[in-house]
């Protein structure tokens, strides 16, 4: 929208909410003849019509009504299993207004719509009718194929309460029971339960072992395929870098190498290491100069904006660059000459940098190692792998020894370490899980870990030090509440812990070392992470609270992460200028805009993550329902607790109302239930036995029956203090 436009929105906007001039009810002629500004009618009505969306006017027909004069309020509509409705208003979301089932109108649960308050009922409660749908929430909804009667209708598979979709004759022709489905919902619905639809597309059946992943896509809006233009401007990036390469400092001679997982598809970071003195490494960690590809405001650079990140799920990817890039071009693949940004490192033996420089560079990686094989090295546990890699195991044995220097340096300040375990999934040739194993957290892992956060961290000094406008990697301060919650929650456990104090890294990695090795360290571990604020980017260097620096960027992974290529461009920009820049308010605000857009796909990406892994660990589990298992008690809640099953980490609910031989209360304080006479409790740690007694993938849910060994024992117990205590009773009335 052109800067007169905004204006002209401005003055619409002015003439029916100031409290000077406020007009009930304007047609379009007169509204044009009171704005300073020629515009045409059909530009108005669309400036008209942005308004309407964001709740300020409503149209109707020919006339721009003011909402506030007609009582008519601006909300999210919530509607329940019952067909009623609650819309939230915008202004003052905590004053619902109540809406019966038969005046929702066309609104759909979740959608933005004006709603005229027509009653005060009881206890002063609003009353209203839906007059006009804003802006629907799902355009697109995803649902499986059922057959009723003659008819096929798409059943929405989210937990929504969304209508079902009649889909149209023809277009049901090719579909099938079980199909999952994408379908756009009419503007209107047929009744209250059913909406006419159009099929958009079909993404499978439903028993198919990709479909979880494919749903989690297309819930989420993730784009899994670049346009054509988009792959067209990436072809016609050049891999002739000759030119290039004389104006860089040439690390070709350097033994490099690239360290991944077995099933990397990318590889952005390689590394080298000297020893050039007694007690001072040397440590290079180039990472790959996507920015010399990615131009700003090129066609690749804008839907890398849009990505912000590459997702990775068990079975599938979606990257933030187009493969020519992300796995060619950009790829540090083992002999082949790459543009790196480099940072050159000078370490003594306390793990403190006494000089550092960041350079343009060019390196060749002498091998693709994995994990698995940096670590045989290390532990020289098979000979056949020493072998291969002899040329290279003195390299890797400075690099553990530097590795251990580091984590004692962040240790000392008191970096914190969470060492949860994590699932890993064996899976078979078309995707399904055949095994869930632990996660092994190698010293190989380590050592890329803290080679990648100490060039992250020497980065971030640099931008600070010269005062440049940046991306930075901010993790907050935990809420004192969330602390004080905490200190409440261990005083209920049967160990002597001391309570965190000062909200400051050292405490927190106390408490952690504290419980280590003790058979609460999982509870006190999680429910500790639980405390902790989610890492976010921002264009000011607050710190990073869990790694306990003072200053954090994330540079190392340009290809799978926007917030990485714009801190190479404000790098190279800073190593190539003769003098400081002055930036623009409009580049200030687009960095901020870059660093909260990362922020919100980083996490909408981890979310979709989640819950493609937790639907194949649920798949998996499907197969052992009627089993047993032990595990883990994970979370409790005024309907019950959550068991992470042991060896599967993955997490089942044992309903309250299933609980057997007491009456249960949920003490959200102590994070326990407990048996009001029995005095038995379940609390986060505490082991159990389970039977899986069902099991909903597409729901993301599995319900459990607890074993009663051990509340056996309790009401055994307490149904011989119950006779005793009646004896008592008797003989004082007697």
């Amino acid at each position: 929208m052109s800067v007169n436009n905004e204006k002209i929105k401005y003055e619409i906007e002015k003439l029916f909410t100031s409290k000077r001039q406020r007009y009930h009810s304007l047609s379009f002629s007169e509204l044009s003849g009171l704005i300073d500004a020629e515009i045409e009618r059909k530009s108005l009505k669309k400036i008209c019509r942005n308004l309407e969306e964001e709740g300020i006017i409503i149209i109707d027909n020919d006339r721009i009504l003011n909402p506030s004069h007609y009582n008519i309020v601006a909300g999210t509509i919530k509607i329940v299993r019952t067909g009623e409705g609650r819309v939230y208003p915008e202004k003052e979301p905590r004053k619902a207004i109540f809406v019966d089932f038969d005046k929702t109108g066309d609104a759909l649960d979740g959608d933005f719509v004006y709603v005229r308050v027509a009653k005060i009922g009881r206890r002063g409660r609003p009353y209203g009718e839906v007059v006009k749908v804003l802006r629907r929430k799902q355009k697109r909804i995803i649902g499986e194929i059922k057959k009723v009667g003659r008819k096929l209708i798409a059943v929405p598979i989210s937990r929504s309460n969304l209508p079902d979709i009649i889909i149209d004759g023809k277009e049901a022709k090719p579909l099938k029971q079980g199909d999952i489905v994408i379908v756009e919902p009419s503007a209107k619905k047929k009744d209250l339960w059913h909406i006419n639809g159009r099929l958009i597309d079909v993404i499978g059946d439903k028993n198919s072992s990709a479909i979880g992943t494919k749903i989690v896509i297309e819930k989420n809006g993730f784009a899994d395929e670049f346009s054509s233009n988009v792959l067209k401007e990436a072809k016609s990036l050049s891999s002739d870098i000759r030119k290039e390469i004389e104006r860089r400092v040439d690390f070709r001679n350097l033994k490099t190498v690239t360290v991944d997982g077995e099933k990397a598809r990318d590889f952005d970071d390689a590394v080298s290491i000297e020893k050039i003195e007694k007690n001072l490494f040397r440590l290079y960690v180039h990472i790959a100069d996507v920015s010399y590809y990615v131009k700003e405001n090129s066609l690749i650079d804008k839907e890398a904006w849009k990505r912000a990140t590459s997702v990775y799920f068990p079975d599938y990817w979606i990257p933030m660059l187009p493969m020519k890039l992300s796995s060619d071009l950009c790829s540090l693949n083992q002999g082949k000459d790459r543009l790196t940004v480099s940072v050159v490192m000078d370490i003594d033996k306390k793990g403190e940098i006494i000089d550092y420089r960041i350079v343009e560079s060019v390196i060749r990686s002498d091998e693709r190692m994995t994990y698995t094989n940096f670590q045989k090295v290390l532990d020289g546990s098979d000979e056949q792998i020493i072998q291969r890699y002899s040329n290279y195991a003195e390299d890797f044995k400075l690099m553990e020894e530097l590795c251990h220097i580091l984590k004692e340096k962040r240790r000392r300040r008191g970096s914190l370490d969470f060492d949860l375990p994590e699932p890993e999934f064996i899976l078979d040739a078309t995707g399904d899980i055949i095994d869930i194993v632990k996660s092994e957290r190698l010293t190989s892992h380590r050592i890329i870990e803290e080679f990648m956060i100490a060039a992250n961290e020497t980065v971030a000094e640099y931008l600070f030090k010269h005062s440049e406008p940046s991306i930075y990697r901010v993790h907050e301060l935990p809420d004192k509440d969330s602390i004080d919650e905490f200190n409440e929650f261990i005083k209920g456990l049967d160990f002597d812990l001391k309570p965190i104090g000062k909200i400051a890294p050292k405490n927190f990695q106390k408490m952690l070392d504290s419980v280590q090795g003790l058979e609460i360290e999982h509870l006190v571990s999680t429910v500790l992470l639980r405390t902790m604020k989610h890492a976010l980017y921002t264009t000011k260097t607050e710190g990073h609270f869990g790694l306990a620096s003072k200053h954090y960027t994330h540079f190392t992974s340009p290809i799978r992460r926007y917030p990485d290529l714009v801190v190479h461009r404000i790098l190279k920009r800073m190593l190539n200028r003769k003098k400081k820049e002055i930036y623009s308010n409009n580049y200030l605000k687009q960095l901020e805009k870059t660093a909260a857009h990362s922020s919100e796909m980083e996490r909408k990406a981890e979310d979709a993550e989640r819950e493609v892994l937790n639907r194949k660990k649920l798949e998996f589990l499907k197969a052992h329902t009627g089993e047993v298992f032990d595990g883990i008690i994970s979370g409790v809640a005024e309907f019950g607790f959550f068991v992470e099953i042991e060896g599967y980490y993955v997490d089942g609910l044992v309903r309250m109302k299933s609980l057997k031989g007491d009456y249960f209360i949920f003490e959200a304080d102590k994070h326990r239930i407990r048996g009001r006479r029995s005095g038995i409790t379940f609390r986060i740690g505490d082991r159990v036995r389970v039977l899986v007694i069902d099991v909903y993938p597409e729901r993301g849910e599995m319900d459990l029956e607890l074993l009663y060994d051990r509340f056996d024992e309790f009401i055994s117990l307490n149904k011989k203090r119950r006779k005793k205590r009646s004896r008592r009773i008797s003989k004082r009335r007697n």
